[in-house]
């Protein structure tokens, strides 16, 4: 997948306008979107994009959309 249509998802994921601006480097605690449903939409968003199954422990250690691009994986990444 592309890092950008990654990037797209967590958006839509977190209904975060499409006009606003986010990156690999965007803190994700710093969105004011993400709250605890948010991270239940984004571990069921990464299990039906890439099989891949988190848990809610798993996010006390990602800070920003790069760092879970990394527990996902990089090479699932274009």
């Amino acid at each position: 997948m592309k890092k950008s249509k990654f990037i797209e998802k967590i958006k839509e994921a977190l209904e975060i306008d499409s006009n606003e601006k986010i990156t690999e480097d965007s803190g994700l605690r710093d969105l004011e979107e993400y709250d605890s449903l948010g991270v239940l939409t984004i571990i069921m968003m990464i299990d039906e994009n890439f099989g891949k199954q988190l848990s809610s422990s798993d996010f006390e250690k990602i800070t920003t959309v790069g760092s879970l691009m990394k527990l996902i994986g990089e090479e699932n990444f274009e």
